[in-house]
């Protein structure tokens, strides 16, 4: 792609964000040809656009939201009542966690609405390059990079979570970075890891899978055993939360999450989970992994995903009578995974992978655009068909 033609796309996006972006994915799609400059282009306008609509979220006090909750408003408006030690040293929410809300007190003036926001457009950013480098590595066609960020940003259910369980989100965001190091070169981000750690408690499950080496192999026979046992052990630590705060009596921050993995209630975990969309979806998510654990001897490049997205399905299934708060937490978890795995079902056969592709793509782009106003009675975001006709500068003044 040469310069004006870069000029000319980025001025079209510039005038509408959403029509550049379709006509760079069908122009992108109609070639089916891999170019650094454009492929580079046009994860920038998938992902900025996804930025673009997070940068609308409205926000007032008592929204029914989490983030008018406790650990997300309560503890930014409690920063300029204490000391910066007395700040941190609280054994409130995960010490990370309360550095960020300290430095983005100070950064925004106290503004909480540009703090929060802005760590929900991270995590979408970082998901996103995250996919991005990955799909490069894989060197898979072009259909699967598109799919891949459609399947990521274009889940409705994820905007609506998203914007409740952030410091979740935002902690597993960096783990899939991580991961992707992890795959793609060998190396761990270990400030990174321990960051997530410091910044939601439940992220240490998806940490722990990054040194189950038998993971990072294809199951065949001989391996089910071992993951088998791998499955029942996590399962059993799971249910059993309360054994485990013994060993760790003294780790505020640690005992935190486990008391609140074991007892909380979240009223949108409960009310959106449905045990038997659950079981159906895990067995068909399960069944999918299995399929591409056969076929893996061609690419072996996302066994590490398909095998920790298959022991999650496995151990949401295993525990949603059990612990149902954990359970909830960790279905969630699965939209940080099926970008790294279900574009990549059936990758090796051609024209299959590339109908399946363009299925993904549309289903979910016209899924998100029809009910997307259904999210939270539409009190989060302003109607979605002005992110059809805004230019960008609407975006941000509204």
């Amino acid at each position: 792609m040469n310069n004006i033609w870069i000029l000319f796309f980025i001025l079209l996006y510039l005038i509408n964000p959403f029509v550049g972006m379709v006509i760079l994915c069908l122009l992108k799609i109609v070639n089916n040809h891999k170019d650094k400059i454009s492929d580079t282009l046009l994860f920038l306008f998938i992902t900025i656009y996804a930025c673009l609509i997070q940068s609308t979220r409205i926000w007032n006090i008592h929204q029914p939201s989490d983030w008018y909750g406790g650990g997300y408003w309560g503890i930014f408006d409690e920063i300029s009542k204490h000391s910066f030690y007395e700040f941190i040293l609280s054994t409130e929410r995960e010490p990370m966690w309360r550095l960020l809300n300290y430095i983005g007190y100070y950064i925004t003036d106290g503004n909480y609405y540009i703090f929060i926001n802005s760590i929900t457009i991270i995590t979408i950013f970082i998901t996103c390059y995250s996919i991005f480098i990955y799909w490069r590595k894989t060197k898979a066609d072009i259909f699967t990079l598109i799919a891949s960020l459609f399947l990521f940003i274009f889940f409705r259910e994820y905007w609506g979570i998203l914007n409740n369980l952030t410091r979740q989100f935002f902690s597993i965001s960096l783990i899939s970075y991580v991961y992707v190091a992890k795959v793609t070169n060998n190396k761990i981000k270990w400030w990174l890891l321990i960051s997530a750690g410091l910044i939601h408690t439940m992220s240490f499950i998806f940490i722990a899978f990054l040194f189950i080496k038998p993971l990072y192999s294809i199951i065949r026979k001989k391996q089910f055993l071992l993951v088998g046992f791998i499955f029942i052990g996590i399962s059993f630590v799971i249910s059993n939360i309360s054994i485990f705060k013994n060993i760790f009596a003294g780790i505020d921050f640690i005992l935190y999450g486990m008391n609140r993995l074991e007892n909380a209630s979240n009223p949108m975990d409960q009310n959106f989970l449905d045990s038997t969309a659950v079981c159906l979806t895990a067995a068909i998510i399960i069944l999918i992994c299995i399929i591409m654990n056969y076929y893996s001897k061609y690419n072996k490049t996302n066994v590490f995903y398909t095998n920790v997205l298959m022991i999650t399905m496995l151990i949401c299934a295993s525990i949603i009578s059990l612990a149902p708060e954990i359970m909830g937490r960790m279905y969630v978890s699965r939209f940080y995974l099926f970008p790294f795995v279900l574009p990549y079902f059936m990758i090796n056969r051609k024209i299959i992978h590339i109908v399946y592709s363009m299925g993904i793509i549309v289903f979910f782009s016209i899924r998100f655009f029809l009910t997307f106003d259904t999210m939270a009675d539409g009190v989060f975001f302003p109607k979605i068909n002005n992110f059809l006709v805004w230019n960008i500068a609407d975006y941000f003044i509204r």
